[in-house]
């Protein structure tokens, strides 16, 4: 059943998980846009990378807020710490040794590629290039970890002795959802970066003025990676209709359709409006158009964990 405080809980689950799209696929979108700006020697796409290799680090501060929040809360505070816990399933400990040592990596991995950018591609590009890669490897077999761990606990919640080991975190399990749900985790990632990339790129230009051409270009490439976020919607979608059961009056509950035709809404709108930059000939112009997208992409992950918290 639906209560007000799940509300602003879930805005703040849907801002964690933009600041993790943030720094995990802003490291992403950037070596991905590094290595191809080398292949074809496109000085444009080099600076593009740049630019969201250091936005990645202010989602790196960001995530960091919150989940100092998130423990404060679940301290202190009324909200998280006695009712969304309960809800978390409970991993084991080699999941807890393994997450932190491959989040830290990443973590040191690409503040070092950030503050080594110029000095690295003066003298050892190649070098950079492997930092850069190091650390989307890193990201993608966190993000299949923990995912795929969350999958392994509530499967054997309950089980006494269950022999966890590390094959069995990183070898996928046999739920059926578990590739939708990465293939989720990696879209809400990319997109993301691709949305807020545009926002910073806008406003990084006064310090970062690399002049117009490239603007015209770099803000287009940004919200044509963020056209991968509303494809969430698709697999949710598709979840639910291959999981569906045999009695669906739940979702025509009041509370629930309301929170799922708005996540719908904001998800199509949010779409629209990446689709209308990414094909514009002044991108410039769309500045409020690009912060507009932003926040509806959070509002639109927001209610899309809330109603999956509902309907679960």
């Amino acid at each position: 059943m639906f209560e007000m405080w799940m509300l602003p809980v879930s805005l703040f689950f849907g801002l964690t998980s933009l600041s993790l799209a943030v720094f995990w696929g802003g490291a992403a979108v950037s070596c991905i846009s590094e290595l191809i700006g080398w292949f074809f020697a496109n000085k444009l796409l080099d600076k593009f990378a740049l630019q969201l290799c250091r936005m990645s680090l202010w989602g790196l501060v960001l995530l960091i807020c919150c989940s100092l929040a998130l423990m404060a809360d679940a301290v202190y505070g009324p909200f998280v710490g006695r009712h969304c816990w309960a809800a978390v399933p409970a991993w084991p400990q080699q999941l807890w040794l393994v997450w932190p040592v491959l989040l830290g990596a990443g973590a040191f991995l690409q503040v070092i590629t950030a503050v080594s950018w110029n000095a690295l591609k003066k003298r050892w590009k190649g070098l950079h290039l492997l930092l850069s890669c190091l650390t989307l490897l890193l990201f993608v077999v966190l993000s299949w970890s923990a995912v795929n761990g969350a999958f392994l606990s509530m499967a054997e919640a309950g089980t006494e002795g269950v022999d966890w080991s590390l094959s069995s975190i990183l070898w996928p399990p046999s739920a059926d959802l578990v590739w939708p749900v990465f293939a989720c985790c990696l879209l809400l990632c990319l997109g993301g970066a691709g949305i807020l990339g545009g926002v910073y790129l806008v406003r990084r230009r006064e310090k970062d003025d690399y002049g117009r051409d490239y603007y015209q270009t770099a803000l287009p490439r940004a919200a044509k990676w963020g056209l991968l976020f509303g494809v969430q919607l698709l697999l949710i979608a598709q979840m639910m209709y291959a999981n569906r059961t045999g009695d669906m009056t739940l979702l025509f509950r009041t509370d629930l359709l309301l929170i799922g035709l708005g996540a719908v809404l904001c998800f199509c709108l949010q779409t629209l409006l990446v689709f209308i930059l990414s094909r514009s000939g002044k991108p410039l112009r769309m500045k409020a158009s690009m912060i507009l997208s932003g926040i509806l992409a959070w509002f639109a992950q927001s209610l899309t964990l809330l109603w999956i918290v509902l309907i679960l």
